[in-house]
């Protein structure tokens, strides 16, 4: 069901044999808590294969965090500034 620009909706989780979902593709775009709606990220410090492969904090460790930050920010469950 598509509904109108605008409009607000509340998720309601179906238990556990169910599930929902918010974007339905990688290109759709979901926000919260106001913020401007964001498409899902994909970046190479995604991928998990870069934090397996050392037991020292690398650059890669740090990118990953970055990451991280940015996508919880640009989803606005990060508030992401002072």
């Amino acid at each position: 069901m598509a509904l109108p620009l605008g409009t607000d909706i509340n998720v309601v989780g179906q238990g556990a044999s169910g599930g929902d979902t918010l974007g339905a593709t990688t290109t759709d775009k979901i926000s919260f808590y106001g913020t401007t709606a964001v498409s899902q990220r994909a970046l190479a410090a995604q991928h998990t294969s870069l934090l397996s492969t050392s037991t020292d904090f690398t650059a890669a460790h740090l990118d990953a965090i970055k990451e991280i930050m940015a996508t919880l920010t640009a989803l606005g469950l990060w508030k992401g500034g002072a």
